[in-house]
Order: structure tokens, then sequence, then C-alpha cells
């Protein structure tokens, strides 16, 4: 499924969560120092759970 991560377009296995979707990210893109400080927003800015379920077509964003 399609998701975007920080606004890049990024394709992920159906029934990934959150944190599959930011590890990936934080590897491809090599920014390694997110990982003690993460923390993630949905497309409302309203902070999410690491844990959460993505769908096709989510928005998150990486702080």
């Amino acid at each position: 499924m399609k998701i975007y991560v920080n606004e890049v377009e990024m394709t992920i296995f159906n029934g990934a969560r959150v944190i599959d979707a930011a590890n990936r990210f934080i590897n491809e893109f090599e920014l390694y120092e997110k990982l003690r400080r993460l923390s993630v927003r949905d497309v409302n800015r309203n902070k999410i759970s690491l844990d959460g379920e993505l769908h096709e077509g989510d928005q998150i964003f990486l702080d």
C-alpha cells in the first residue's frame, strides 16, 4: 500500500503500523537521530501512537 511520510510517497506492506513506516523512512534517509525523540503526527497535526494502524493513502509526519 502507498502512504506518505513527511510528504514522501512510500510503498509498505499491508497491515503496517506507524512504527514500521517511521523505521523505513528513518533507515532510507539515514535520519537515525530521530529515533531518540520519535514523535509522529497525522495530517491534522494530532499526535498519533507508534502502534497505530496505517491505511492506503495515510499521511504521517515525523517530528
